[in-house]
């Protein structure tokens, strides 16, 4: 089954546990054949998100759709997939650091 960002964004907050630390504003824009702009926002414990663009986003994420779905869902390394160009990051590179937290998955 292809990707659909709308449904993975619209469930994200229910599915995972964010870092009760966490603090952030998240852009991520998809290419590939899922292609889209989506925002994620992290504020102490709490998630949301939604389709469309950030203007303050504190971290922006750039990646195919599907290279962006393998490393948020723990299949494709982090520091792997930035060094081998599959994900862009600009912005916060310290506050990214702990986005692995954020899509940790509910226990």
């Amino acid at each position: 089954m292809p990707f659909d960002p709308q449904s993975w964004f619209a469930e994200l907050p229910s599915r995972v546990t964010p870092d009760p630390s966490l603090i952030a504003a998240i852009q991520v824009r998809l290419l590939g054949d899922a292609p889209g702009e989506w925002w994620l926002k992290a504020d102490r414990g709490e998630a949301s998100t939604g389709p469309g663009l950030m203007p303050s986003a504190d971290i922006t994420v750039e990646a195919g759709s599907e290279d962006f779905l393998d490393l948020v869902e723990g299949r494709l390394e982090p520091l792997a997939a930035i060094l081998g160009g599959k994900v862009k990051l600009s912005g916060n590179l310290a506050l990214a650091q702990k986005l692995p937290s954020l899509f940790s998955r509910k226990t």
